[in-house]
């Protein structure tokens, strides 16, 4: 059973029946669905979107849907070995199935050890694993952080050694761990490290299969620069492998530079040493990062324990907590932090000094003793019972990130309390995930009154509760994308923020009741016709657009009191590619609108936009010659049905290839394309089945109606169909292109 990604109701067919969303839109031609469910062996995972694809499997991003927390799921998918069936299952493909046999047997393997291993804090944790759909499944706790080739970038290319070497012993400690238990890692690479909020490292995407293949057909997999040579050939992998890969990693970090291939430096090895790009290093650490690049297995460094010794980085040390320091008052600053009441130094300070329930349970420290001691030159009869003073534990004071967010700190994470800081031109204001390693899980009532700057807002996975009011009157504020499942938000949270558009959540049924009117709640993952939300955008006229995986951006809504709209220019900076169905329902005084070049729409909106005043787009674009196609086919169904006949719709595939030929025949007017090719090729370069296919070309004079021309096209079109009636052409595509003659070209397709 499959449910729909964006009410998560069950369903089978293409269009959910609760709300409507089109069904099961696969992310690329090798990912499953979103929306697709997997039953664990713990719990049940919906899957959301595609995270990554590599030469051994697939990552998604899912919802555990019993716990209600994101989490990533790794698909054993290896390209050269595996093909996806039409009921979405895995199979092996023809003459490899051996092989696609042993790797699914060492996947399945490792991900056992790995669910079954102590967590270990720098790699990532392992929580589920599963075999279903002829395939095997890895379920991993969902980070936060950033990989490390996107920090090297933020910091200029290159991340300085001061900076990143002391970052590295408490990886190598727990990739040791690893190796102990005879698990490979095999892919090492700034991309499968992440650079966590907290400044920790956490090592990814264990539980990629074992080279099963052999031979240089397999280095296509492998990522050039990191890879070392026994995984181009056929020689054994050991820990010496994942040696190669982390010191390559370290290169590029601290040099900006890409290693030069493992293979390449068999022959000639021209890789120089880090020092020629970077400075910080040691000579000691510098040769220790070259010996553990040697192209040959048996002369590099073997274990990550002696890579740990030859780059002897120093942890940074703890702080040692003084047994009897002074009060000190915490300031906005300086945030204080608890510590752990198991810490034996801080044991000595803490009194316990009430005595409840019976003497065996009562505990007695040293402050106690003392105080029960009788002074000298007094009987024990005639001393006073002391009773020690009761102290506790001090109110959270108030304290102001660097944000200038002011917060509290409690037992369950950050509450957000206020804003002191300043606003950019945008008013957007990023809650993060943590502040001073604390999760930030609460918005408390009445955070953000008031705050007449506050534009957009972004909470993060972590904050699960907005108290009431939290952001009341905040008459600014046009977005707020949730990335937690919210479990408490308070009525009036959004009350008086007349500006309000739009929110995107991960569960956007969680703001159903307490939204503005004219405001509507776009859930993360949801289908939009041309790919699911990433996140959604408010422009300052209140047009709400959402942003998808490729960046692309699609229009969403538009406000009931706007009269005209360009979506050639979106705040996301490119056109919206797609008007989504619906986006125009609450647009009641629209009579303008201007469409980006490669702006489509649903056929079923065709007529919506011809009661438009205004429509512009460019000649010779996608979004004209879309336009025009979707006139040709109601101008065929209004002739079909007086005959009867099934119904045609525009294709875009079709369109685009009209758009070439069209083109191609002002160029060269021949029934041929100008490469001498058959016309009939320009279909195959854009994904559309020709072999029922027919061209219909017609010139027009500069005075001539192009409506009238379209339609003597399809009247043509029509007699061009099977004499029996049995047959009807079911897809069409019109392409217009302006040179000294006007040239249209229609293309039909007969099922």
């Amino acid at each position: 059973m499959k449910y729909c990604p964006k009410c998560n109701q069950p369903g089978d067919g293409a269009f959910c029946t609760h709300c409507g969303t089109q069904l099961f839109t696969t992310q690329d031609n090798l990912g499953m669905s979103s929306g697709t469910v997997l039953e664990g062996t713990l719990y049940t995972y919906q899957l959301q979107k595609v995270l990554g694809q590599g030469g051994f499997g697939i990552t998604y991003r899912a919802l555990n849907r019993e716990r209600g927390e994101l989490v990533a799921v790794k698909e054993y998918f290896p390209v050269r070995s595996a093909i996806r069936a039409q009921d979405g299952t895995v199979q092996p493909k023809p003459g490899y199935e051996e092989e696609f046999r042993t790797g699914l047997e060492s996947f399945s393997g490792e991900a056992r050890m790995l669910a079954t291993m102590e967590k270990v804090p720098s790699v990532v944790q392992v929580m589920d694993q599963f075999q279903k759909r002829g395939t095997a499944y890895l379920v991993m706790e969902y980070l936060d952080g950033i990989p490390l080739h996107e920090k090297a970038a933020r910091m200029g290319g290159k991340i300085p050694p001061e900076e990143l070497l002391p970052k590295l012993p408490p990886l190598l400690r727990d990739l040791a761990a690893i190796h102990r238990l005879g698990v490979l890692h095999r892919d090492i690479t700034p991309d499968n490290i992440m650079w966590m909020p907290d400044g920790t490292l956490k090592l990814l995407d264990f539980g990629s299969a074992r080279n099963v293949g052999g031979g240089n057909s397999m280095t296509v997999l492998l990522k050039q620069g990191f890879a070392p040579v026994e995984q181009y050939l056929t020689g054994g992998q050991g820990s010496y492998t994942d040696v190669y890969a982390l010191c390559a990693t370290i290169y590029f970090l601290l040099t900006g530079v890409m290693p030069t291939s493992a293979l390449e430096r068999l022959e000639h090895d021209d890789l120089q040493p880090p020092s020629h790009y970077c400075q910080g290093l040691t000579p000691q650490q510098e040769g220790a990062i070259l010996r553990g690049m040697r192209v040959q297995p048996k002369e590099r460094t073997q274990t990550v324990e002696e890579l740990a010794r030859e780059l002897a980085i120093q942890e940074p040390r703890p702080v040692i907590v003084d047994p009897k320091p002074a009060p000190v008052k915490p300031t906005a600053r300086k945030p204080w932090k608890w510590v752990a009441a198991g810490v034996a130094a801080l044991a000595l300070v803490i009194v316990v000094a009430v005595a409840l329930g019976s003497k065996e349970d009562t505990p007695r420290g040293e402050a106690w003793i003392q105080s029960t001691i009788p002074p000298k030159n007094q009987t024990e009869t005639t001393q006073p019972t002391t009773t020690p003073p009761t102290q506790t534990e001090p109110e959270p004071q108030e304290q102001v990130s660097e944000e200038g967010l002011v917060y509290l700190a409690g037992e369950n994470g950050l509450t957000i309390v206020g804003f002191e800081g300043a606003l950019d031109d945008d008013g957007i204001l990023f809650v993060p995930d943590t502040i001073d390693n604390q999760e930030v899980t609460e918005i408390a009532s009445g955070a953000f009154s008031g705050d007449k700057e506050l534009q957009q807002v972004w909470l993060p996975y972590t904050c699960t509760v907005i108290g009431d009011g939290a952001f009341e009157n905040c008459t600014s504020l046009r977005q707020v994308v949730a990335f937690a499942s919210i479990s408490s938000i308070g009525a009036d949270s959004f009350s008086g923020c007349a500006a309000l558009r739009a929110v995107c959540a991960l569960e956007p049924e969680d703001f159903a009741q307490v939204l503005p009117e004219n405001c509507w709640a776009y859930g993360m993952g949801m289908e939009t016709g041309t790919g699911p939300l990433e996140y959604s955008l408010v422009d300052l006229d209140g047009v709400v657009y959402g942003v998808l995986e490729d960046e692309s951006c699609v229009l969403l809504d538009v406000p009931e009191d706007l009269t005209e709209v360009d979506i050639s220019d979106t705040p996301a900076g490119t056109a919206a590619r797609f008007i989504c169905e619906g986006a125009l329902d609450n647009a009641s005084s629209l009579r303008s609108i201007t469409l980006g070049d490669e702006t489509i729409f649903p056929f079923e909106m065709f007529d919506r936009l011809r009661e438009l005043d205004s429509l512009y787009c460019q000649n010779n674009s996608l979004a004209q010659s879309w336009f025009f196609s979707c006139y040709g086919a109601v101008y065929l169904n209004v002739q079909r049905e007086q005959e009867g006949g099934d119904y045609i719709y525009p294709d875009v595939n079709l369109v685009k290839a009209a758009m070439v030929r069209a083109q191609e025949l002002v160029e060269s007017y021949e029934h041929t394309r100008p490469d001498g090719t058959e016309w009939s090729s320009v279909l195959e370069e854009n994904s559309v089945d020709w072999s029922y296919a027919h061209e219909v070309i017609a010139t027009l004079d500069e005075g001539a109606s192009r409506v009238d021309k379209i339609n003597e096209m399809v009247e043509y079109i029509l007699e061009r169909e099977p004499e029996s009636g049995d047959e009807y052409y079911s897809r069409l595509g019109l392409g217009l292109y302006y040179g000294e003659t006007v040239c249209l070209n229609l293309l039909g397709i007969i099922p």
